[in-house]
């Protein structure tokens, strides 16, 4: 858990650009995007205000200038324009992980794994859900890259992210920029800054971005892929004298649009090139290949788990997937008219104090206290095979009760100047989220009845557990996993439901300091202890049989499915010629849940845990300051030794309240 990456740094690029962008604008006038770009950044990576030119880290920032100029409108676009940065969609849109050289993720488990790279709104950890945010009103981004485990603390072995919104001023301002584009785009942001008096000063800034899509679905028939983002931005700032200054702000994004489009590619090995040929299909358009696949994505039992939803559901799959393809790189055919509805509130406080000039032994002092509260409500739900087939699909449809994420961070910052050359950083932080998936109705089921459902079985002449007649009704309010849903025609792959939660709290301890050998040598040394108490609780089911079958509410008369069955063709088969759980044949499919001996401990799991993760990390830096004489005559060479801390994961899919010899593997 604890990572220790060497980060020597030669002479930075930075320096070396800024002279010859110097020498080429003597030639000719800049552009104001360009302007914009290369102007002074002053950044707190170091958490105090500095030229980020001047500090010994490889570190990017990026002013509200360069972001209009480079058109980055959303937090995840840094990763166009800063190398070694990206952020990784993976629940759909408005999902992101991020990544810093290579190291981030903290994808699945519903929060039960932790990012190896973090991002900060505001000195506000984010740890999970909200990675995707409109720009509105922010005054730079800094991206540093390598372990920041000293002053940032738990996971940032990869490097972090901090966004930093603009604050009140006190003349007024006011602004606003339209946009427009291709494919129906069509943005409004506006910003106004009001001084109320020489000590309160107020700003409000609201966007409005909007986008029909670059994506044709010929399953839906329309445009796809559309967005409607809103965002606000209202902040307060109060400084009553020369050494306090009082903070406030209130920031809010909603989004109401499609998935990301997307298509699939029939890649069949030759074993289900084979069979669909003994199946009397005609599968001339296509050819196998040594390293294809089975079926579906991983999932493979028999000919192909597609086929279990009708004769021929494969061949319509391929023949869907590769229509897409001939017709244009950017057609789609998902079926399900479900997509994303977000809506995220970030409240945050800062008050600070500073000395304004010597105190005591000190040259100078100052103090911050940080708070902030995140809540996010999220319904999510994906077509993962792009095809009218509905072969696989997954997330918190708007019949549940969507994923809830919430958060609190409390930080004491102190930061001082000793002399001319000694200063230091000192604070703790501490950190509190919970995530929620569903409104946890089966779950508090499970518990209340724990020992009826948990001991409801007798064992086979195998020594095989077999389920007994016990079984508690609850409603699948979480996430659900829609795959291959005719359950009738004995699929193993069927609809699965999920709910439960994660509890994270953090503390940590730290300090820098930072000592002028002389005019030209600085060493940096800075230490940092976290603890971190992690828990979760879920259950993972199967849903009631026949609820979501296969039938002719989504098939009927679609000419991009000719082999789907007909109704005629279910009642010969002794099949089921109606759904309950869902009203069309673009909705998303709404299951009976059940629990039983079978349904949890047979074909799902239920899975909690709670452990403490502690770690002490460090970082020594000495940097050479480069001055007029040499063979360069200004920049620096520094070298840095840091240490990063990746608190500790669970793997939250093994029934240990079953086996309990498996724990270990948790």
């Amino acid at each position: 858990m604890n990572t220790l990456r060497n980060t020597i740094a030669g002479i930075l690029a930075a320096l070396f650009a800024g002279g010859a962008a110097n020498d080429a604008s003597a030639q000719q006038p800049q552009s104001a995007s360009a302007a914009a770009i290369l102007e002074e950044v002053v950044v707190t990576a170091r958490r105090r205000d500095e030229n980020f030119q001047d500090i010994p880290l490889s570190i990017a920032a990026i002013s509200a200038d360069t972001m209009e100029a480079m058109g980055i409108y959303d937090i995840k676009d840094i990763s166009d324009f800063v190398p070694n940065v990206q952020f990784r969609e993976t629940d759909g849109r408005g999902a992101a992980v991020l990544f810093i050289r290579g190291i981030g993720g903290g994808t699945g488990g519903g929060g039960t794994r932790s990012a190896g790279s973090a991002l900060y709104l505001d000195n506000h950890y984010i740890a999970s859900g909200a990675r995707v945010l409109s720009t509105l009103d922010m005054e730079r981004v800094e991206i540093l890259r390598g372990p920041q485990g000293t002053l940032f603390g738990k996971n940032t072995n990869g490097g972090a992210v901090q966004y930093i919104s603009a604050k009140p001023q006190p003349e007024f301002d006011s602004e606003i920029m339209l946009r427009g584009g291709d494919f129906g785009q069509r943005d409004f942001r506006g910003m106004v800054n009001v001084p109320f008096s020489d000590t309160v000063w107020g700003r409000v800034a609201v966007g409005k971005e909007t986008y029909d899509g670059h994506y044709f679905n010929r399953a839906l028939n329309r445009d796809y892929g559309a967005w409607d983002v809103q965002s606000f931005v209202g902040s307060l700032r109060i400084a009553p004298n020369d050494h306090w200054m009082i903070d406030l702000a209130i920031r809010t994004n909603t989004d109401d649009s499609d998935q990301t489009g997307g298509q699939c590619r029939p890649y069949p090995n030759a074993s289900a090139y084979n069979a669909m040929v003994a199946g009397g299909f005609d599968v001339s358009a296509f050819q196998p290949y040594p390293d294809g696949v089975r079926s579906w994505g991983r999932y493979s039992r028999g000919i192909g788990n597609m086929e279990r939803i009708y004769p021929g559901a494969t061949l319509d799959f391929w023949n869907n997937c590769a229509q897409d393809v001939r017709t244009g790189d950017f057609v789609t055919s998902s079926s399900y008219d479900q997509g994303v509805d977000r809506d995220i509130q970030f409240y945050t406080a800062t008050a600070q104090w500073d000395s304004g000039g010597a105190i005591g032994s000190l040259s100078n002092l100052n103090v911050a206290l940080n708070a902030g509260h995140m809540y996010q409500e999220r319904f999510s739900f994906k077509d993962a095979d792009y095809t009218p087939v509905r072969g696989d699909a997954f997330g918190g449809a708007d019949w549940g009760a969507g994923q809830i994420f919430t958060s609190d961070t409390v930080e004491l910052l102190f930061s001082a100047d000793v002399s001319d050359r000694l200063s230091f950083v000192a604070g703790t932080h501490w950190y509190n989220n919970r995530d929620e998936n569903g409104g946890l109705e089966c779950l508090r089921a499970l518990k209340a009845n724990w020992e009826l459902l948990r001991n409801d079985f007798t064992v086979d002449a195998d020594g095989d557990p077999v389920g007994g007649d016990v079984a508690i009704p609850c409603f699948p309010s979480g996430s659900t996993f829609d795959r291959i849903s005719d359950q009738t025609t004995g699929s193993p792959y069927d609809v699965g439901a999920k709910s439960g939660f994660t509890e994270n709290e953090s503390l940590g301890i730290f300090g820098q300091v930072s000592f002028a050998l002389n005019d030209a040598w600085t060493l940096d040394v800075g230490a940092r202890y976290t603890s971190e108490d992690r828990k979760f609780d879920f259950i993972e089911h199967t849903t009631v049989p026949g609820t979501c079958v296969t039938n002719p509410i989504y098939f009927l008369n679609n000419p991009n499915l000719p082999n789907a069955p007909t109704e005629a063709d279910l009642i010969a088969r002794g099949l089921p010629t109606s759904n309950p759980g869902a009203s069309g044949p673009t909705e998303a499919c709404v299951p009976e849940s059940v629990l039983s001996f079978d349904s949890v401990f047979l074909g799902g799991f239920t899975n909690d845990l709670e452990d403490t993760f502690t770690a002490s990390t460090g970082l020594v830096s000495l940097t050479r300051t480069l001055t007029p004489g040499g063979a360069l005559d200004s920049g620096m060479i520094y070298g840095t030794i840091s240490q990063g801390f990746l608190s500790g994961a669970f793997n939250d899919e093994i029934n240990i309240n079953f086996v309990p010899e498996l724990e270990p593997l948790v």
